[in-house]
């Protein structure tokens, strides 16, 4: 083939193609190459719903199918071109899905089989409290869980937080075949559940007290410690003192516990040495503090009942009615001596104080002092008498102390 005619050949082809562009239509090879329907059959279960779509289409598409009571359709999209099929029943229908090409309207089908649900077995799973029982089953066909939970009556004995219980919980259930269910349980003591636990201190910090609550029986734990403390600052008469008082508990529920408290300002007395005669009674005041009791020692150091017979005069203390003073008196005129009293205040300070008596003169009847180591009474008055058991007697006549200490040599 010569040169010249090959190129006739080819500028024939050229020709020829460029003709057919032009006098085909654009749709028609767009369309006509990649229109495509997803599936040509699919097979779903009774109440399912399965998806087919078209691709590759820029017209309407129109869905139909074979069969209503078998497949019912619903169309969507962008030139309706997917379509949702349910199955409705077991049998077969046929979706069409048509579209335009050009001039000519392209098909495309699916066979759509329906068929029944194929179970497996039922399986149970109860809640972790047994309150509750889920039954379920699944289809082998098409995964499709069939599900329902439902509450569980209960009969038998509760646990309690120190004994144990048991029960019987039974489930009913009312769809898709599912059985009755029961299980027998024993549970253990649920043993107490505490709060946080709550600590009390005494207002002196000298003890404290811890008590928590069981949240379930709402039993309740105590227990009081005494308290150990060491002084930060002493206490004066003037300034009140710190003390860090420190506790720890037995048992394990508290933990141990420490704080800080004043230390009140110590106690004293307004007078430290008092003189006092039958007409003549004392206060004697206790600041920072109050009284609690008086004990009366002689100036030995020996502890006598001063109240009533201290040595051989009596000396009366009384505690005043709030406990801030206590009032000193004589029932007697006395010869003269002293006692020591001490008074324990209400935080527990002991406070001494001098007590002295002293004579006076006068007529008043004679008294009962004191015995003799060797019997008989001594007394003194201006009133004569004879004064004794009967073994020894003893008249007295006396105006003054001399003439009664003159009197008390010669006994």
């Amino acid at each position: 083939m010569t040169k010249k005619s090959h190129f006739k050949h080819i500028f024939t082809a050229l020709i020829l193609a460029l003709t057919l562009a032009v006098a085909l239509p654009t749709t028609m090879s767009v369309d006509a190459a990649g229109a495509k329907l997803n599936k040509t059959k699919v097979t779903v279960c009774t109440g399912k719903t399965y998806t087919l779509k078209m691709s590759g289409v820029s017209k309407k598409v129109s869905w139909t199918t074979s069969d209503k009571k078998v497949a019912t359709i619903k169309t969507s999209g962008k030139n309706k071109a997917t379509c949702k099929l349910t199955a409705k029943k077991k049998g077969t229908a046929t979706v069409t899905a048509k579209v335009k090409v050009g001039k000519k309207t392209k098909t495309f089908k699916c066979k759509v089989t329906v068929k029944a649900h194929t179970y497996g077995k039922n399986t149970y799973k109860w809640s972790n409290d047994y309150a509750s029982c889920t039954a379920s089953k699944k289809c082998t066909r098409c995964g499709n869980t069939l599900k329902q939970t439902v509450k569980a009556s209960r009969k038998g004995k509760q646990a309690t937080c120190t004994s144990g219980g048991n029960a019987t919980y039974t489930a009913k259930f009312s769809k898709y075949g599912f059985a009755t269910q029961t299980k027998k349980v024993n549970a253990k003591a649920k043993g107490h559940t505490y709060k946080t636990p709550a600590y009390t201190w005494a207002s002196d910090g000298s003890s404290c007290t811890a008590s928590v609550t069981c949240t379930n029986c709402k039993e309740g734990l105590s227990e009081t410690a005494n308290a150990t403390a060491t002084v930060l600052v002493p206490a004066t008469k003037d300034s009140q003192g710190v003390k860090k008082c420190s506790v720890s508990f037995v048992n394990n529920q508290f933990v141990a516990q420490t704080q800080e408290f004043a230390i009140p300002m110590l106690a004293y007395l307004e007078k430290e040495a008092i003189i006092i005669d039958y007409n003549n009674p004392m206060d004697v005041k206790v600041l920072n503090d109050t009284v609690s009791t008086i004990r009366y020692f002689d100036v030995s150091g020996n502890e006598v009942d001063g109240y009533n017979n201290a040595l051989f005069y009596k000396i009366y203390g009384t505690i005043s009615e709030d406990k801030t003073s206590v009032n000193f008196s004589t029932g007697y005129k006395t010869e003269e001596n002293t006692l020591v009293a001490r008074i324990t205040t209400t935080r527990g300070q002991v406070l001494s104080c001098s007590v002295s008596t002293k004579f006076v003169p006068g007529e008043y009847s004679f008294g009962r002092i004191s015995v003799l180591p060797t019997g008989g009474y001594r007394g003194y008055g201006k009133l004569k008498g004879t004064y004794g058991d009967g073994a020894y007697d003893y008249i007295v006549d006396c105006n003054t102390k001399a003439e009664y200490d003159a009197a008390y040599d010669y006994f």
